[in-house]
């Protein structure tokens, strides 16, 4: 994304087939975003799929009524294409249920047309982008972490308060021949001699205690 302070560009997609509500968005979003804003406006959701080859887009404004798609369809067809895109339903029905479902289905949030002012759009993509950007850079460190314990030549072991094993790393088969998958669920006190379990138990105790 491209967007990482309040002085840097707000990239946004516009899907709307009104040409009533897509003007009145418009001018709503040039107050919220004056001097910050790249808008791109489209009528259709095929027309939308094409935008997304544009990989700084920041936020994507959905209407939910479109000539090509209706309701859930549509969330669930742009959620597809743009996994890693915050997406803010625009809409003009007070349909609750539907608001729950689209969020069930991958909208940031939800918004009414008739609602709709320059602050409350400003703040809510903000916060989309950001709130994105978080799961974003979460998921980026669970992958470094996670190539991180695949190569690595130590054994790493996640255990369960119980001493349950939920995971042993690739190298638990190089350096003592067991494959992880065959002792994922048992008690780590089976591969312990009896005279070193009070002292694990311990110190698996000690690990529990810690704020």
């Amino acid at each position: 994304m491209s967007l990482s302070t309040s002085n840097e560009t707000m990239k946004v997609l516009l899907v709307e087939d009104n040409p009533g509500d897509a003007r009145l968005i418009r001018e709503i979003l040039r107050e919220a975003f004056p001097d910050q804003l790249d808008l791109t406006s489209v009528e259709r959701l095929a027309e939308a799929m094409v935008g997304l080859a544009d990989d700084t887009i920041d936020v994507i404004l959905l209407d939910l009524s479109l000539p090509d798609a209706s309701g859930l369809e549509t969330i669930i067809k742009m959620h597809k294409a743009a996994l890693n895109l915050p997406i803010v339903i625009l809409t003009g029905h007070e349909d609750e249920q539907l608001a729950l479902q689209a969020l069930r289905e991958g909208a940031q949030d939800y918004l009414h047309k008739h609602n709709l002012d320059s602050h409350l759009l400003k703040r809510v993509l903000r916060y989309a982008v950001e709130r994105k950007r978080t799961s974003q850079a979460q998921r980026e460190s669970e992958e470094r972490f996670r190539v991180l314990v695949q190569y690595s030549t130590d054994i790493i072991t996640i255990l369960a308060a119980d001493g349950t094993v939920l995971y042993e790393s690739p190298s638990l088969e190089v350096v003592m021949g067991y494959k992880p998958e065959a002792v994922q669920g048992l008690n780590m006190a089976n591969f312990i001699h009896p005279d070193d379990l009070p002292s694990l138990l311990d110190a698996i105790q000690t690990i529990l205690d810690q704020p």
